[in-house]
């Protein structure tokens, strides 16, 4: 036997083993449109559209993973994640996600935050609006923002860089087809690093929601002990302190700054270079803007600000992010909650504004899933690891 010939019945034995791979094991599955981005990204022609390995078969799923359906009549199969497993009710009110009556809590896990704004891509003067009409404190400096402030009194508006753009359902950093159109999103998150002067700058961060707004207050106590405190107040209501707390934040010390509010309930984290973290939590219900006649959960004006009064402080890696928004659309979640079959899941896609997905269908049945997608496979430059960042947006335990 020649040694062409040798081969032969290996390569045919090849070919057969990646036939039966390909039918019962493992495919390939082209993202042809943008429900899932930024997860996932396609619908911008075939060749920026990106391919996934699907593993045939569902498994046990848990809430947020990623599936590969086929729905009735439909040629196509589509990418949707999971939101509801059998047994629960789903409801969708103001974009946030309500299972059995509830909101998820933060060390839920959970997909990751979307990012809109960051530092290193984007220019902050185009984002943000800086100081006042009187006064501008702010300048640039290397690889970051210096806030001069000692003449602003404290509390005033004059030292904030306010989000100068709306932050939307849709809204997603770097991408030129996800415009600022659309509905408010309703959950955001602001992070930053800041390092205070040797005059150090009373410290404020800002979120608005809705006809509130959440502020968290840095100020010195005494030396490298401050005090800080976290507030709401409401159009027409008094202020309401939430939380407070002692720090210790030396002056020429890197701080890692988070404040966020995500499904009603509010964090605010400092991390100094080095040492331990201080996180404070508290619930936080909204109230209508008085402006949102139709009731629609609208936020109107700046959604987030930072800075600082009577002293001097640097700021650097400032970033937004926002949660996912799920639209009012289709006639299934909305109103009133779609209770879930013991075979039955409830799926939405990750881009909200555009996606179709059981907010028009209903709920599925567990038989439609096909499998489940584990990698993106091209192109090779986006190639990733598929499911492995759904994790709790605030560990249940830990620091």
């Amino acid at each position: 036997m020649t040694a062409r010939a040798k081969w032969v019945p290996v390569t045919l034995t090849a070919a057969a083993l990646l036939l039966l791979l390909r039918l019962f094991v493992i495919g390939v599955y082209e993202v042809d449109s943008r429900s899932m981005v930024p997860t996932l990204r396609g619908g911008s022609g075939e060749e920026q559209n990106e391919r996934v390995l699907v593993r045939y078969g569902r498994g046990e799923l848990d809430r947020f993973d990623l599936v590969v359906l086929r729905r009735p009549g439909v040629k196509v199969p589509r990418v949707k994640r999971v939101v509801g497993l059998p047994g629960e009710t789903v409801q969708l009110e103001f974009g946030d996600l309500i299972i059995n009556g509830e909101k998820l809590p933060l060390s839920a896990p959970r997909p990751p935050l979307v990012e809109v704004f960051n530092d290193t891509r984007d220019e902050v003067e185009e984002w943000f609006q800086m100081g006042g009409t009187e006064v501008n404190p702010w300048e640039r400096g290397e690889g970051l923002w210096h806030l001069a402030a000692e003449e602003v009194p404290s509390g005033a508006a004059a030292g904030t860089m306010f989000f100068a753009k709306r932050l939307t359902a849709g809204h997603i950093s770097g991408d030129p087809e996800a415009g600022p159109g659309g509905v408010s999103a309703a959950d955001c998150v602001l992070g930053c690093q800041v390092r205070l002067g040797e005059e150090p700058a009373e410290l404020h961060f800002i979120l608005r929601e809705q006809g509130d707004t959440f502020r968290a207050e840095v100020k010195t106590a005494q030396g490298s002990l401050k005090h800080v405190r976290i507030v709401q107040r409401w159009r027409g209501g008094e202020e309401l302190e939430l939380r407070k707390s002692p720090l210790y934040a030396d002056s020429e010390v890197w701080h890692t700054v988070r404040f966020g509010n995500v499904d009603d309930e509010l964090f605010f984290e400092v991390t100094p270079e080095g040492g331990d973290r201080l996180r404070l939590t508290a619930t936080a219900r909204n109230h209508l803007d008085p402006s949102d006649r139709v009731a629609k959960g609208e936020t109107y004006g700046h959604r987030i600000g930072l800075g600082g009064a009577a002293g001097t402080a640097d700021f650097r890696n400032i970033q937004v992010w926002r949660d996912f928004h799920y639209t009012d659309r289709g006639s299934h979640g909305k109103g009133e909650p779609v209770r879930l079959g013991p075979n039955e899941l409830f799926v939405l896609g990750d881009n909200s504004p555009v996606s179709r997905d059981g907010r028009d269908w209903g709920p599925i049945s567990a038989s439609d899933v096909l499998g489940r997608p584990t990698h993106v496979a091209y192109p090779f430059s986006a190639m990733r690891p598929l499911g492995e960042d759904v994790r709790p947006l605030i560990p249940s335990s830990g620091p």
